[in-house]
């Protein structure tokens, strides 16, 4: 998994929020999750997104994000997954399994996709990938 930081505009505190991100470069959209966008103020349109998973289709909200990614601006469209609070954080002591033992890992984390990539300029991708190859320079 790649881990890299962004900020999202809280558009309830009028400024932007550190978030760590799950860089997905086969992941066509971003995603974020719908509680990350109701914190932040961010509206959730209503006209869905049809995506295929692996048997049925799902059908998801759709928000414009405005990103700042070392110093730059960036708007992407994301969709916007509901994430039942159960599986929001760890597995309690005592409490029976019926869930993965930890949180969802969009519970405090969005996913950039290839929308988002493709906006960068070249020499930000070049340092996202020297970064994915552990490379300094």
């Amino acid at each position: 998994m790649i881990l890299i930081d962004v900020e999202i505009y809280n558009y309830k505190q009028e400024r932007y929020k550190v978030f760590e991100a799950i860089l997905d470069t086969g992941a066509s959209i971003c995603a974020i999750a719908k509680h990350i966008t109701k914190g932040l103020g961010i509206n959730v349109k209503e006209d869905k997104v049809h995506l295929w998973q692996v048997r049925d289709p799902l059908a998801l909200g759709k928000a414009n994000l405005r990103l700042r990614y070392k110093g730059k601006i960036y708007n992407v469209e994301a969709v916007v997954l509901s994430i039942p609070k159960k599986f929001q954080r760890d597995i309690a002591k005592g409490e029976e399994c019926t869930r993965p033992r930890r949180p969802n890992p969009l519970s405090n984390r969005i996913i950039l996709g290839e929308n988002f990539i493709s906006k960068l300029p070249k020499d930000k991708k070049k340092d996202l990938i020297n970064y994915i190859l552990g490379y300094d320079g």
